[in-house]
């Protein structure tokens, strides 16, 4: 009879505390398992029976559910420029494919277009940029276009190349920055206007991109001083090379002269500019190269 009613006691408390909050340093619990203090576990933390992948965390979906993710939707990337663009002179675009891996159907794409090449008034414009999520399908194939950087020149600088991004009739293009504009800066009536950054373009999506255009060459200027009683001397900055877009200090610095009686120093263009798609700066000589541009694809 003791058996009895000790097992019929058990019960009624064991059923009578799992319909009750469970408090661990609190008395007054107020959901069924409320802890006041730290958590030393041993073993998988599991969320639904789920206790998630390599490098997930803990996140709310969109009904509010506590689920395992992803912190970027994109763990992979591959960038894609041409050796060959660099620094050469008179460079061509460049061609590549891109094949979307099995498995995959979201990508994100980045295009930056090639830097105009500098001159002697002005330096080059910088390339332009855009960037799109695209809605791919396993194993297809996208096209890919890189923009070579624009020669420079005595007379104008050679724009440069136009990148692009081609799956599906779908097709995204960051425009490669006007080349620098000619002449002699110390007879030549100054502004003359500047070389513009590229731009961008889009077809077969309307609102899923953001584009940026780069930023114009510099102007050269020209400036005067005494040297001495008898002596004045006209100084020219040669204008810089435009920034490529999001890029700020990619354009390539222009150069310096001093022309007076007794000098004439000339400094060249003092830097390579940054990849992607500076733009090339100005100096006495015909300016620099502009940089080539870039293709970034996230997966």
């Amino acid at each position: 009879m003791k058996q009895v009613l000790f097992v019929t006691i058990s019960l009624i408390v064991i059923l009578n505390c799992s319909g009750q909050n469970v408090g661990v340093g609190t008395i007054t619990p107020a959901e069924k398992l409320d802890v006041n203090g730290n958590i030393n576990l041993s073993g998988q933390l599991k969320v639904n029976n789920n206790a998630g992948a390599a490098n997930q965390v803990l996140m709310k979906d969109a009904s509010n559910n506590l689920v395992w993710g992803d912190l970027s939707e994109f763990k992979n990337l591959r960038v894609f420029d041409c050796s060959s663009i660099a620094f050469s002179a008179g460079s061509s675009n460049c061609a590549d494919v891109f094949n979307i891996p099995a498995g995959v159907t979201s990508i994100l794409v980045e295009c930056w277009g090639g830097g105009g090449g500098g001159s002697t008034l002005t330096g080059g414009g910088g390339g332009g940029y855009i960037s799109a999520k695209l809605t791919v399908t396993p194993l297809s194939s996208a096209t890919l276009t890189i923009g070579a950087g624009g020669n420079y020149g005595s007379g104008n600088g050679i724009s440069g190349g136009n990148t692009s991004f081609v799956i599906s009739g779908i097709t995204l293009q960051a425009n490669g920055g006007d080349g620098g504009f000619g002449g002699d800066p110390t007879v030549t009536f100054l502004p003359i206007g500047q070389a513009t950054g590229g731009g961008f373009a889009v077809t077969g999506i309307t609102n899923q991109f953001i584009g940026f255009y780069g930023s114009p060459g510099g102007l050269s200027k020209l400036s005067f001083m005494t040297a001495s009683a008898t002596d004045f001397a006209k100084i020219v900055n040669y204008g810089d090379g435009g920034d490529a877009a999001l890029l700020p200090g990619s354009g390539s610095k222009g150069g310096y002269r001093m022309v007076s009686i007794s000098v004439n120093q000339a400094i060249y263009a003092t830097s390579f500019g940054i990849q992607p798609g500076g733009g090339g700066g100005a100096d006495i000589a015909g300016g620099f190269y502009g940089r080539g541009g870039r293709i970034i694809v996230r997966w």
